[in-house]
């Protein structure tokens, strides 16, 4: 982390109202000033530098107590939105066991700009691909 980005840190916490954070009810701390003072100690960026709770993450899982991470993973629980007809025909098709099975699908190039997600999708593969292509023994 740039000396600049840990001011933009600090700044963005200090401007922090105390009453709209989230108040853990088991404890009565603070989620977002337990993601700032461990976001501190940390030399890389990490998404905890937005306050975003990565609930996957063990380091930040132990930050809390284990009545605290409870509630944090009962609370506003939500579910996944249906993906979009034409992303999931999409990765359906991108569901191959061979390199030349995914390569006709990425070169079909009427699907590769129906929007931002089949964008998105083609974009992240097609670097996979030309990756695991590079990186193979010749």
């Amino acid at each position: 982390m740039t000396p600049e980005s840990i001011d933009q840190f600090k700044h963005i916490y200090n401007k922090m109202d105390d009453s709209l954070k989230w108040k853990l009810n088991c404890t009565g701390r603070f989620v977002e000033d337990l993601l700032y003072d461990y976001g501190l100690t940390l030399r890389k960026e990490n998404c905890l530098h937005s306050f975003i709770l990565d609930t996957d993450d063990d380091d930040i899982c132990g930050l809390f107590s284990s009545d605290e991470w409870e509630e944090i993973e009962c609370t506003n629980i939500k579910e996944d939105p249906p993906l979009p007809d034409n992303v999931e025909r999409l990765l359906h098709d991108f569901n191959k066991t061979n390199s030349s099975d995914i390569y006709d699908v990425l070169k079909d190039s009427s699907r590769r700009y129906e929007d931002f997600n089949t964008r998105t999708i083609f974009y992240a593969v097609d670097s996979m691909y030309l990756n695991a292509l590079s990186s193979s023994p010749v």
